[in-house]
């Protein structure tokens, strides 16, 4: 990814490069990015929101983040190498002049119009922030919708962060780019509305790959069994086919003991029950009693 500085290439290069290697990203719509200067506003679902919108922009963003995050000691190295745009609630007009210049040097600026992590994974309400950065700018606004990233360990899903299992590995995002409004259109109520047109086409998206394997499962299966209704099915004996076969003869010449008849066992049963009579009437007999 193109940069600055030779130092800002390095990184883009080694964190995007890990993060492959986590996160499987679909991108739609990426051909409504500008070619110039912009500031997009996606929806804000997990802590890694900011590294699935790298993953599927071309370039780098800078994002614009709460200077109390960007103060934190673990997070400012990171930060700074990533050009973040820090701001101060207190003072929102150096906030939007920070973001200003940024957008007409020809970067991509990124604001999270909500202004917290969703607690429900649904869209929250909209602030007034990225109307003024805009308008003072006189920049394209791209909405921006990040699908399925809902339920995974960064986000809010079960009343807690990070304490969970992920669902799978690697873990899939998709990513869906709106149409660019111009500074005058992009108001809280159509930026709302496009985000939630982008979130209905991105579920769509989702559910036609997840149901394609199970088509062509299903396909598979169907020729399968056309398949084999085409075979003609083998013939196997069963006992009663057995029972009507000729009976086999053993080295005695005597009939197997599963063609026999009822009858017929019981009159052998019989006979060597007087043979057993009789042999204990010769052993009495001769005195071994």
């Amino acid at each position: 990814m193109p940069g600055d500085s030779a130092a800002e290439r390095a990184f883009y290069f080694c964190a995007l490069s890990i993060a492959r290697a986590i996160y499987r990203v679909k991108v739609l719509g990426r051909e409504n990015l500008p070619t110039g200067g912009c500031l997009i506003v996606p929806n804000h679902i997990t802590w890694v929101d900011a590294i699935i919108l790298q993953l599927a922009c071309p370039r780098p963003v800078r994002f614009i983040i709460d200077e109390e995050f960007y103060r934190k000691p673990a997070l400012q190295p990171v930060l700074r190498m990533a050009r973040a745009i820090p701001i101060d609630r207190r003072k929102p007009r150096e906030a939007v002049r920070r973001a200003s210049e940024q957008i007409e040097a020809g970067q991509f600026v990124c604001i999270f119009p909500e202004g917290q992590l969703s607690r429900t994974g649904t869209l929250a309400r909209l602030q007034r922030g990225f109307e003024m950065i805009a308008r003072h700018a006189q920049a394209p606004v791209v909405p921006v919708f990040l699908d399925q990233l809902w339920g995974s360990i960064f986000s809010f899903r079960g009343g807690k962060f990070f304490r969970k299992w992920p669902r799978h590995f690697p873990y899939r995002a998709t990513v869906d780019f709106g149409v660019p409004l111009s500074a005058e259109e992009a108001t809280i109520p159509r930026v709302h509305e496009d985000l939630l047109k982008l979130a209905r086409i991105a579920s769509a998206h989702c559910a036609s790959c997840s149901s394609r394997p199970q088509a062509l499962a299903f396909r598979h299966a169907r020729h399968r069994w056309n398949g084999w209704q085409q075979v003609e099915p083998r013939k196997t004996a069963r006992s009663f086919d057995r029972a009507q076969s000729s009976p086999s003869k053993n080295n005695l010449g005597e009939t197997g003991r599963d063609c026999i008849t009822g009858q017929q066992r019981r009159s052998r049963c019989q006979s060597r029950g007087d043979i057993g009579r009789q042999s204990s009437r010769r052993i009495e007999f001769h005195g071994f009693r």
